[in-house]
């Protein structure tokens, strides 16, 4: 594409006006902070990977129909029916996510039933997306309580408790998501109600799924894994050790229900050989052995000062023990000590160099409940401090996140002023231009030029067609009101043309306003050049003063009506009624002659389809040896897909939009790779910090807070123009 070509597209970008709203750049950063976590999980490791797709799956879905409402609020039912694919996605990432769960099979193809449904009837997508949706989360839920029901009896309170939070947070985004119920039956029943508060309650439901995805990162940690089994011919000494190894990198003696059989299965081996094990090896019995773990478990954490905020039955609790009296006697039995003594003696274990007494840490009060709005705040303070301390790493972050975004968003608007051509007319679903297929030697050649009559002939013979108008072309012509003379565009056009583009009127009325040859209806910015804010209604004025075609005459204006958009097809300032220039033009009534547009309504019931049948031959039933053929050619097609070869449609400015919207797409996705790359790069830094922060005492939640906040201002600094 060369600049000439270029430069009435960048026209048209200049001409867009930025209509962005704060729910807009909301969304906006939704899609960033979306994506970003989409890569996240896409590109994690091997670690519950295909569990970690099917939920990137599912985001992207989300994700999508946020782009969806911000570029293309027209179509947004095929993103909602989009929607319906969420559900079941949940679903799977839920069973792949479970240990020893059944395996997906091709039958679970069929849960995707529901997304073909609602692309299939989009009158009632939503209804199958609240639908879908809610049963898939019950769906999960109960896969969830199977899971935690098939562990009662095999393990501790704390494996039941392992995926708790998965089920707190889909539970949680359940009940939201009933939220939608009374809303949808308010749009049902009176649409004027439940639409206002539709959009940000949209918002609050994309928020709340990405929440989860977000949380599902945060626990994406791999878990201790075994060494690897010894085979059963091996050494004892070999299987002793590995016994040995196994125990204390996976912790197992931290939970304090372990017995022999959950130690067994854990370890993959017979109750009856692990017995034989520990006891024919190792020299001693079951609970011996776990409680010597438990006990160097325990002293080591009374010899970390960041336990010292702990009682030691709090540290033989959280060592394994499930009482105080096994506690004290294993104890006493492997380090010759009590608790007491033994964290006493360590009082006074101090350096030679350091003869003063430890300052002890802050009492903690259990029993009172965290400020969250101070903690949030808190957060917010932390990170804005961290981006000013690291001044390179957040220029450049910011930078990136600004060019990126502000170049999505300047293409994606074109994208949308492009594709809502001429949806400034209430009725451009129902509008179609009747235009012909002309054969001759060199092919098939396609315009918008037909007989006159052909109008009124289809109104009243083709069912289907509620409303037809005539058309001529654009004129350039003579505009004169006094001293004044301006050459101003318009075209004739029938009374009906007014009606079916639903035409806004500021003076006179649109039903009555071309009933008359000598009426004339001009622009609002017409009449403001030559009346100012004066109502200009039955005045006169002179026109086609020596024009081509031109009919020359005085004209009463009837009526002003609003001026057109920028997007919008047509550009005239001035209609006048086509029986005008019909008369004084007589070789335009015949059949034979094709240089009149023709417009037509269909009904809501019609099909464009069955029409085009019927106008496919019509010709020969009026002029005889007629080869040309009729068909309908869509509104909302006339920008995008208005360039034909051979007498089939071959795109046209649709294919610019897709490049530009692709460009956009990679530009976003370019800047999400960086912000990852850039964080990643600092990864190794921030562990100090985090380490730092543990050993103060701060919990995995405020971790999780910390760095969420820190993204969270990073995303949205962009969308501000003050910079650092």
């Amino acid at each position: 594409m060369n600049l000439i070509q270029t430069l009435p597209l960048l026209n048209q970008l200049a001409a867009i006006s930025f209509r962005i709203g704060l729910l807009d750049l909301a969304w906006l950063g939704l899609v960033f902070t979306g994506s970003a976590f989409v890569l996240q999980l896409t590109m994690a490791g091997a670690y519950r990977g295909t569990a970690n797709r099917f939920l990137a799956l599912a985001l992207s879905t989300v994700v999508l129909y946020a782009l969806g409402l911000l570029i293309l609020p027209a179509h947004s039912e095929a993103f909602t029916a989009l929607l319906a694919t969420t559900g079941p996605l949940v679903y799977f990432f839920v069973k792949k996510l479970i240990p020893q769960a059944s395996a997906l099979h091709w039958r679970d193809g069929m849960h995707l039933i529901p997304p073909v449904v609602a692309f299939c009837l989009p009158a009632c997508s939503g209804s199958v997306v609240f639908a879908a949706t809610a049963i898939y989360i019950e769906l999960s839920l109960r896969e969830i309580d199977g899971y935690h029901h098939r562990l009662e009896f095999t393990g501790g309170d704390r494996y039941r408790d392992e995926l708790r939070w998965l089920y707190h947070s889909l539970r949680n985004f359940g009940r939201l998501w009933l939220l939608w119920l009374p809303f949808t039956l308010l749009d049902y029943f009176d649409g004027t109600r439940g639409s206002g508060i539709d959009g940000y309650l949209q918002f609050l439901f994309a928020v709340a799924f990405t929440r989860i995805a977000v949380t599902v990162c945060l626990k994406q940690t791999p878990g201790q894994r075994l060494l690897r089994r010894p085979a059963p011919t091996a050494q004892v000494s070999t299987r002793a050790a590995w016994l040995k190894a196994a125990m204390k990198s996976s912790r197992y003696y931290e939970d304090p229900d372990l017995s022999l059989n959950l130690l067994a299965g854990k370890l993959g081996l017979q109750p009856h050989e692990l017995s034989r094990m520990i006891n024919t090896t190792l020299k001693k019995n079951f609970n011996d052995f776990v409680n010597e773990y438990r006990v160097k478990a325990a002293a080591a954490r009374m010899r970390d000062s960041a336990f010292d905020h702990l009682s030691l039955l709090g540290i033989a609790y959280e060592s394994g023990f499930n009482s105080q009296s096994s506690f004290n006697r294993s104890f006493r039995q492997v380090t010759g000590k009590s608790p007491v003594a033994y964290k006493n003696s360590l009082k006074k274990e101090l350096s030679n160099y350091d003869l003063g007494s430890r300052r002890p840490f802050e009492p903690l009060v259990l029993d009172q409940k965290p400020n969250y709005g101070r903690m949030f705040k808190h957060h917010f303070k932390t990170a804005w401090r961290n981006l000013k301390k690291n001044k390179v790493y957040t220029i450049l972050n910011i930078a990136g996140l600004a060019v990126g975004t502000v170049c999505a968003a300047l293409i994606l608007l074109w994208v949308e002023d492009e594709v809502t051509f001429n949806h400034n007319f209430k009725k451009h679903n129902d509008l179609y231009h009747v235009m012909q297929n002309e054969k001759s030697d060199a092919g098939i050649h396609t315009n918008g030029s037909t007989p006159g009559p052909l109008a009124a002939a289809l109104k009243n013979e083709v069912p289907g067609i509620v409303n037809s108008g005539r058309l001529s072309w654009a004129m350039d012509e003579l505009v004169v009101y006094g001293d004044k003379t301006i050459k101003e565009n318009g075209l004739y056009a029938d009374p009906s043309i007014l009606e079916m583009y639903g035409m806004d009127f500021i003076y006179g009325n649109r039903g009555t306003a071309l009933n008359r040859p000598g009426d004339v209806v001009i622009s609002e910015t017409l009449a403001g050049k030559f009346f100012g804010d004066k109502d200009p209604v039955g005045r006169t004025i002179k026109m086609n003063i020596n024009g081509s075609y031109s009919v020359d005459g005085v004209y009463t204006i009837t009526g002003v009506f609003k001026d057109l958009p920028a997007n919008c097809y047509y550009h005239f300032q001035w209609v006048s009624p086509y029986r005008t220039w019909e008369d004084a033009n007589t070789w335009l009534k015949p059949w034979s002659n094709n240089l009149t547009e023709t417009i037509v309504e269909l009904s809501a019931t019609a099909s464009p389809a069955s029409v085009n049948a019927k106008l496919k031959n019509y010709l020969g039933t009026k002029v005889d040896n007629a080869v040309n053929q009729l068909f309908l050619f869509s509104m909302n097609d006339w920008h995008l897909r208005a360039n034909f070869v051979n007498g089939l449609p071959d795109g046209g400015t649709i294919k610019y939009v897709r490049l530009f919207t692709a460009i956009a797409m990679i530009i976003l996705l370019i800047a999400c790779i960086n912000f990852m790359n850039l964080s990643t790069a600092r990864s190794e830094q921030r562990a100090k910090e985090v380490g730092v922060l543990k050993v103060m005492g701060a919990g995995r939640t405020s971790l999780k807070m910390k760095f969420i906040s820190e993204s969270l201002m990073m995303s949205f600094l962009p969308c501000y123009r003050r910079s650092l």
